[in-house]
């Protein structure tokens, strides 16, 4: 779900790339589309968010209701991160927040 997320994300990010933002100190005012366009992408981004913590509460409650212990590894996550090929997926999954 998060990669179908992040597409649509993105999606709705570049059809909406001209939208005008303002500029307070030239007294700009920002555009009507433009405070629109920001509140649905604060509910986008609310909205996968959300589908992440229900990923993990569902998983942490999956596994302590099934298992009476539970022994976790110790990893180093930020060195797992810097790989650029891993990082999304595993910035993903919330290794912190899980354990």
């Amino acid at each position: 779900p998060y990669k179908q997320a992040k597409i649509k994300l993105a999606k709705f990010q570049w059809r909406n790339r001209k939208k005008s933002v303002g500029n307070r100190r030239l007294g700009v005012k920002k555009s009507k589309n433009a405070d629109k366009f920001y509140r649905k992408l604060a509910r986008k981004h609310a909205a996968i968010s959300n589908k992440r913590l229900d990923f993990l509460h569902k998983t942490t409650t999956h596994l302590t209701q099934k298992y009476s212990h539970l022994v976790i590894e110790d990893l180093n996550v930020s060195g797992m991160i810097s790989n650029h090929k891993l990082s999304t997926a595993i910035s993903d999954l919330g290794f912190y927040e899980f354990r």
